[in-house]
């Protein structure tokens, strides 16, 4: 079910990364992402922010993100990928990059969602790093099947869009204290660049 508070005075005073005119993810919180794209997604809000990347996954995932996949999106280089063997490795150590300031972006892989606590716990790491280390900072949670871990910010699905041409997109705003339920095209259509569309619901 699709969530949306417009009226939560709690958010006015939150910092957002704008990512569109309409598509917005805030500061200080977890962010999750399911989908086919799920990867593509933190990708692109890679191209919106500057400095390191921070990609927390398992070691057993077969799949990796190969350079010549990545920098149609960013320099590879910026992207420091940490493999863990164990999901409480890979939250300790969001927890920590979080904390540190040395990142403004924590993507983290998992395979089971997390648990309220946890996500609470890694909000908590972002806010810390604000006030610690003067650096705003946003986790994206990348998520199996159909997403619905507990205390997110928001909830996002992206997938393909299958058609011939150009590299397209369905993204879905699924829950969201500051956007209404909404879905959009994206469609590539120049290097590191998205046509975004609208789409009626």
């Amino acid at each position: 079910m699709q969530q949306y508070f417009p009226n939560d005075d709690l958010y006015l005073d939150r910092e957002l990364l704008k990512i569109d005119k309409e598509i917005e993810l805030s500061f200080e919180r977890t962010h999750e992402v399911f989908g086919n794209s799920r990867r593509n997604f933190a990708l692109w809000v890679g191209t919106k922010i500057s400095g390191p990347i921070i990609w927390i996954r398992p070691n057993w995932l077969s799949d990796q993100l190969f350079p010549d996949g990545v920098m149609n999106w960013i320099n590879p280089g910026r992207v420091v990928t940490i493999s863990t063997g164990h999901s409480n490795e890979s939250l300790w150590a969001a927890e920590e990059a979080l904390r540190s300031g040395i990142t403004k972006l924590v993507v983290l892989e998992v395979t089971t969602h997390p648990t309220l606590k946890s996500i609470q716990r890694l909000n908590l790491a972002a806010v810390t790093g604000k006030k610690e280390k003067k650096n705003l900072a946003i986790c994206l949670l990348l998520t199996p099947e159909n997403g619905g871990v507990q205390g997110v910010e928001s909830r996002w699905s992206m997938a393909m869009w299958y058609s011939s041409g150009n590299s397209k997109w369905k993204l879905t705003s699924c829950k969201s204290r500051y956007i209404p339920p909404s879905s959009w095209k994206l469609e590539s259509f120049t290097k590191k660049q998205l046509l975004i569309t609208k789409l009626k619901t």
